[in-house]
Order: C-alpha cells, then sequence, then structure tokens
C-alpha cells in the first residue's frame, strides 16, 4: 500500500511551497565566516576591477569546521556564500580567463556543505534562487515589489530580478501543488467530481505561472542577462569552456562536470509532470538530463517527486474511466502545461537564442557586444561567452530540447471516448 503524499512531509508549505516561508539568512554569525560575507557583498566590485581572485587568494587559509554551522539555515546559506565566491572565482576574468581548479580554501568547505545538503557544488537553482532571496520590507509580503536577492554575481538589478521571478513563479505553484495532495486523495476515494475539481485547481495554477512568467521582461534586459550574468550559473557539463572538467583541490584531485543551475531544477512544473505522467527524454548528448536534474533539487524536494512517481497512475485512472469530463479536465491541465512550455520557450529565443545569433553576426566586425543597444555602455553590459552560444546554463541545447519536452508533454493527452 502506497504512502498518501502529504505536502508537510516533504518541506513543500501550503503557503510558499517550494520556497521557504521564512527568508534565509543574509548573513552567517561569526568571525569564521566574516571574511566570506565579506567577500561576497563585493563581489561585483572586485570583478569590475579584476580584483576578485587576488582577494580570494589572500583569505587566510583554514581548516573547514562543520561545527560552526549549528542549523539548517546556517548550513544553507553556507551553500549560496560559497556558491557565490567559488563561480566567481572561476569566471572572474571571463572566458579567456577562466580556471578549471578550484582552491583548496574554497573547494574543500563547498564540497563539504553540499555533501551535508546532498546538493552539488555548482551553481544549482536552490542556491541562486530557493535559498537568496530576502523581503525589503521584513513586515511586508512576498511581492514583486518587496523581494531582493541576497547575494548576486554583477550587483544589477536584472540579475536580482530574474531570480525573483522565479521565486515569484515557485509562489505561483502553490495551489496546484496542495491539489496534488487532493487528486490523489480523490482517485483513491474514486470521487471523480472532486477529481475534477483538483484538476481544475491544477490548470489554474499552472496558468499562473505562466503569467508570472512573462513579469522577466520587465526589468530583465536580455543582453544584460546573456552578457554579465549566465556564465557565472554555467557548470562544465556540456560547456565547452571546461573541456576537461573541474578540479576541486583538496577534494579528490578529479575532474567533475557538473551541470550548471537550470530551470529544470526546480521541482514544481516536475511535480505536474509526475502527477500528470508526462515523461522527458533528455537532449541526443545527455539523454538522462531530465531525470539527473532531481540530484540537483533539494533532498525532500526530489523526494516528493519520488512519492508522487510511487502513486497510483492518474493517467491511466482517468483513461479507464471513459468519462469524459474527467479525460477534458486531464487534458486542459496538460494543456496549461503545455502553453507554459511554449512560454518558457519564448523567453529562451530572447534572452539565449537571439543574443547568440546577435553575437555571431558581429563577430566579424570585432565588437563583443550583441548590438541589442549601439548607444548601451559595452562595459555595462559585459562581454559575451562564445562557448555557450546556443545553450543553456544546464549545459543543453536549449532550443530543440526544449521543443522536446513541449512535444512529449503533448503526445500523451487522452482522446475522448467514442461510445
Amino acid at each position: 500500500m502506497t504512502k498518501q503524499v502529504k505536502l508537510s512531509d516533504f518541506d513543500v508549505s501550503e503557503t510558499t511551497g517550494f520556497v521557504a516561508t521564512k527568508p534565509p539568512l543574509r548573513k552567517l554569525p561569526g568571525e569564521y565566516f566574516s571574511s566570506w560575507e565579506d567577500t561576497c557583498t563585493k563581489i561585483p566590485a572586485l570583478i569590475e576591477n579584476k580584483e576578485l581572485r587576488a582577494k580570494i587568494d589572500a583569505l587566510p587559509e583554514r581548516q573547514f569546521n562543520k561545527e560552526t554551522l549549528e542549523s539548517e539555515e546556517e548550513w544553507k546559506r553556507a551553500y549560496v556564500l560559497l556558491t557565490f565566491l567559488s563561480q566567481s572565482y572561476i569566471w572572474a576574468e571571463g572566458e579567456a580567463g577562466v580556471i578549471d581548479t578550484l582552491p583548496k580554501k574554497l573547494a574543500v568547505p563547498w564540497y563539504a556543505v553540499s555533501e551535508h545538503l546532498a546538493m552539488k557544488p555548482v551553481a544549482t537553482y536552490a542556491s541562486v534562487i530557493l535559498y537568496n532571496y530576502s523581503l525589503r520590507d521584513p513586515k511586508g509580503g512576498m511581492t514583486a515589489d518587496n523581494l531582493v536577492a541576497v547575494s548576486t554575481f554583477t550587483g544589477t538589478k536584472d540579475e536580482s530580478w530574474f531570480y525573483m521571478v522565479h521565486v515569484l513563479v515557485e509562489l505561483a505553484a502553490v495551489s496546484g501543488l496542495k491539489a496534488i495532495e487532493g487528486a490523489f486523495e480523490a482517485m483513491k476515494m474514486q470521487k471523480n467530481e472532486k477529481l475534477k475539481n483538483e484538476l481544475q485547481k491544477i490548470e489554474k495554477a499552472i496558468d499562473n505561472m505562466r503569467k508570472t512568467l512573462q513579469n522577466m521582461y520587465n526589468k530583465c534586459d536580455a543582453e544584460v542577462y546573456y552578457c554579465k550574468v549566465r556564465h557565472f550559473l554555467s557548470g562544465a557539463q556540456g560547456n565547452p569552456a571546461f573541456p576537461n572538467g573541474v578540479i576541486y583541490e583538496g577534494v579528490d584531485n578529479k575532474p567533475h562536470f557538473y551541470n550548471g543551475g537550470s530551470a529544470a531544477q526546480s521541482s514544481s512544473i516536475p511535480s505536474f509532470d509526475a502527477l500528470l505522467g508526462a515523461k522527458h527524454p533528455g537532449p541526443e548528448k545527455d539523454p538522462t538530463f531530465m531525470r539527473k536534474m532531481r540530484e540537483y533539487q533539494p533532498r525532500k524536494h526530489r523526494d516528493f517527486l519520488v512519492a508522487i512517481d510511487t502513486q497510483p497512475s492518474l493517467r491511466e485512472y482517468i483513461k479507464k474511466s471513459q468519462n469524459s469530463e474527467l479525460i477534458k479536465k486531464y487534458n486542459s491541465a496538460l494543456e496549461s502545461l503545455i502553453k507554459f512550455r511554449r512560454s518558457h520557450m519564448r523567453l529562451i529565443d530572447i534572452y539565449i537564442i537571439e543574443q547568440s545569433r546577435k553575437c555571431r553576426a558581429t563577430e566579424a566586425t570585432g565588437t563583443h557586444g550583441t548590438s541589442v543597444d549601439p548607444g548601451k555602455d559595452e562595459t555595462a553590459v559585459g562581454i559575451p561567452v562564445k562557448a555557450l552560444a546556443f545553450t543553456g546554463a544546464g549545459g543543453t541545447p536549449v532550443e530543440t530540447f526544449l521543443k522536446q519536452v513541449k512535444d512529449s508533454t503533448e503526445s500523451i493527452k487522452i482522446p475522448l471516448p467514442v461510445f
């Protein structure tokens, strides 16, 4: 007998979903971490002045002591902190100066913290989004105007907005996540009217996620994201800039090929995929990509997906019911998922594909920017990383991959019965 799926068993909040109900720590307490925190707040300026690596190299060599982290909130802040310090160290001098060996003073604690949290030592959706939000007004709500990133690589409003829109998308998913509980309960009790209501809630939640995602265009300039932010989120997997992987000095001195931060590491859309029975093959060069992304999610969130997987199939239940109204509700929920993916594809087209094409078109002129705005200060925009052209930060060829995911979602719609 399968165990009932309950959000509370998996650190999934009924008010904020996969986002913590209480804002993450902004700063680790104590002298031990003060030099890390101080350096992290200065990352944008240190990169701009080409002083970041020298600053980190000058930090005192100390043996990492796990006992200095007392709560899970502190472990999560340490994970965020070391992610920003390490990823900025790797990319501080752009593509031409990228390094593939992370110094021991960063590698050892980052690896240890990641191991404790069952995460990967690389930029992840959790480290830059789920564990990295704050409220401008602590007494205010989790709204677009009140959310702000704790740490950034560039200090730009664009980068903070990029992260916080994803937080808002997670919040928009909450009613749908709660409906997953209700859907399994309705199926178990064979209450088809209740099941139709739960599917309608899921459809509405995914529609709200799609509409919320559109806010990205408001305050995140595509050129700034492509040229200044994106490479800091990337890993070695699928990245020509790291043909030999990345070595974590003092850990095992072997090359590691981790995927970078990806929206596929969010647990919200994968939860709806799992419920509705949508299974997606990965890109040709990485066919297990979607399944592998679960390894980059917080431990209890990936356990939530496994719990959904082990439940009786919702799709098979509805298909066998031959209930036309129930099938229509199921297909409508799937259609909302398809619309979300089309919207995501359009976003990727603007923020990655179009920018990649413009870079290719301007290479012959000897300029570095994408020429979206000829009057824009190139130093404010940054120089794009050619190795990541047409590729997501997670290391996949995004255009073909996302279309493949959309198509596989469309393929599982249930035909209406013919009587």
